[in-house]
């Protein structure tokens, strides 16, 4: 007898003893929790189908990744041309910034956001067609076209102050929009969007610095300015010192926190995705099945690598988004992007605010002795700043507090009850993902950087 039915029966066998009336909490819990429970695993795989089959989201999501993440090598090398290339016949550059052909700052916008237009259509150009024609089927707006997704934004005040173009916060005006349609927006959102752009800005002052370290090379080179011998070798050591730890912090950056976070999390969505496509072909040829094919995701995930592949069938859009956005706070928490770690991040900007300064100095070389003392300085500053902060690197490994396990037992962004820091420990921790402070310290060491 189901629990409406002994209610409605209840004047009719009040005498007997053997009858009672469920309690509301009895009925809430047979009537209301024990259907949701059963029916919602469903749902939710249904939901996700839907949206990785038809509004592909894998591949609006790799368009966030190849514009944002700097995924796309053709991208950031237009993006580098751009901004930081330089005519080897010039005199002079805005420390390693060439805005314009005027070369002059603060640059024209309407200038920068052409140059700038100008890379991303040669980029989409690049986009295979079956990816653009997937792209373009799932936005709604007829007269729009997956070009219209994504643009560069330049945010520039009423009361806007230019920072000096020696400063690496000069180019912090420039940043990227990307316009999801909906449901996307449930996974998309304007805080998932604001951590993408924190890390296009991070990501694109390692760009620049590459460029200032690649036109100290010029600068020194014997047939472009000439130094007394001693002077030529303390820069070109120093020269060679800035290189390796650009180069060492930019491999740990793309290779350690980018790649290694977002690589294994589109592996699993690929999965997902053949199951989604393969439910929503066997759901159209045959009209019997479709009942059964369309929920059928939570219940087999071929060839799964761990639970954590099923987990993410069964999630929710709204969780999945807030699972998205916990891996953008992974990858802010491995950059030092964070708000309780600006102490290590103003540390790491005065290490780059002495590689501009080299490059700027090296622009107005001079053979004077109060240049060359400024250049002694600019030295000191660089290896003094460098040891501090593999110094303090060292001793954040050395108290523990390296580990990205870290970030999740101490921040409320992992979801409810902690799962997702759960996921990480049981899925990722095992195979060495998350030691970061480990890994970068192990690069500045090998790149030749020696703290003592």
């Amino acid at each position: 007898m189901t629990t409406l039915q002994r209610i409605m029966g209840a004047s009719t066998h009040m005498g007997k003893e053997s009858y009672y009336i469920p309690t509301l909490e009895t009925i809430v819990s047979n009537s209301i929790y024990q259907p949701l429970s059963l029916w919602c695993p469903f749902v939710n795989a249904s939901a996700m189908s839907l949206l990785l089959d038809q509004f592909c989201l894998q591949d609006h999501l790799m368009l966030l990744h190849r514009y944002f993440l700097f995924g796309d090598g053709t991208y950031v090398f237009g993006m580098s041309r751009a901004l930081f290339a330089y005519n080897q016949s010039a005199t002079k550059t805005q420390a390693g910034l060439l805005l314009g052909s005027n070369n002059s700052w603060p640059p024209r916008i309407s200038e920068l956001h052409a140059s700038l237009q100008r890379v991303l259509i040669d980029s989409f150009d690049l986009i295979p067609i079956a990816t653009q024609t997937r792209l373009n089927t799932s936005i709604q707006n007829e007269t729009s076209t997956f070009h219209d997704l994504v643009g560069f934004f330049i945010d520039l005040q009423q009361e806007h102050t230019w920072v000096p173009p020696t400063k690496i916060e000069a180019l912090d005006f420039l940043s990227m929009n990307y316009k999801p349609c909906s449901p996307l927006s449930l996974i998309i959102t304007p805080s998932v969007l604001e951590k993408y752009n924190r890390m296009f800005c991070f990501l694109l002052q390692l760009l620049r610095l590459q460029a200032a370290t690649q036109r100290l090379h010029f600068l020194l080179h014997p047939h472009t300015t000439y130094f007394p011998q001693p002077t030529y070798r303390l820069l070109h050591s120093i020269r060679f010192q800035m290189s390796h730890f650009v180069n060492a912090l930019c491999a740990f950056v793309f290779d350690s926190v980018v790649n290694a976070t977002w690589n294994p999390w589109m592996t699993r969505l690929s999965r997902l995705q053949s199951i989604a496509s393969s439910s929503s072909s066997s759901s159209s040829s045959s009209s019997s099945s479709s009942s059964s094919s369309s929920f059928s995701c939570p219940s087999h995930v071929s060839d799964p690598s761990d639970a954590l592949d099923e987990a993410l069938a069964h999630m929710d859009p709204a969780t999945f988004g807030e699972y998205h956005e916990h891996l953008l706070d992974r990858m802010l928490f491995q950059c030092f992007l964070k708000t309780k770690q600006s102490p290590i991040l103003q540390v790491l900007h005065r290490v780059f605010r002495s590689i501009l300064m080299m490059v700027d100095l090296m622009e107005t070389c001079q053979p004077e002795e109060a240049w060359q003392a400024r250049c002694l300085l600019v030295c000191q500053e660089f290896r003094q700043q460098t040891r501090y902060f593999v110094h303090t690197l060292q001793n954040l490994q050395d108290n523990g507090i390296g580990r990205l396990g870290n970030m999740m037992n101490s921040m409320y962004d992992q979801g409810t009850d902690g799962v997702f820091g759960d996921w990480h420990e049981q899925f990722e921790a095992k195979r060495g993902i998350g030691e970061f402070i480990k890994d970068l310290s192990s690069r500045l060491s090998m790149e030749g950087w020696d703290v003592n």
